[in-house]
């Protein structure tokens, strides 16, 4: 599924252009909401205008981060990120946002996410 972004910056985006050491250049950003561009044959739940908050990563099933060699991040090398026009995301990674919620908040969930699970 093919995604137009509503992307925010966060601090971790301004370190890594300050910091980090890249072999190639990289997109940041993995704090993103969008609509929907495109759906392929087997999108199920999500139509085309639909708008959507972006799982930035592939989570640990243990919850588990930080201990989990399988988790994979948006904007962390070699991944990259979602500041980019378009993003390829398959569709349990993105989420229907309801009528009330705007792109702007649903590119927010992730950070209060990540603050109600500290």
């Amino acid at each position: 599924m093919c995604i137009k972004r509503n992307p925010s910056i966060c601090i971790n985006d301004a370190v890594i252009i300050g910091k980090s050491v890249v072999d190639k250049p990289i997109e940041l950003g993995h704090n993103s909401a969008g609509a929907v561009h495109t759906v392929g044959s087997a999108v199920k739940s999500l139509k085309v205008g639909d708008e959507v908050a972006i799982e930035p990563g592939v989570p640990c099933l243990k919850g588990n981060d930080n201990l989990c060699p399988g988790t994979a991040f948006a904007a962390t090398p070699p991944y990259e990120g979602t500041l980019a026009k378009f993003l390829l995301k398959p569709e349990d990674f993105c989420y229907k946002l309801p009528p009330n919620v705007s792109m702007q908040e649903g590119a927010m969930l992730e950070p209060m996410a990540v603050a109600v699970h500290s």
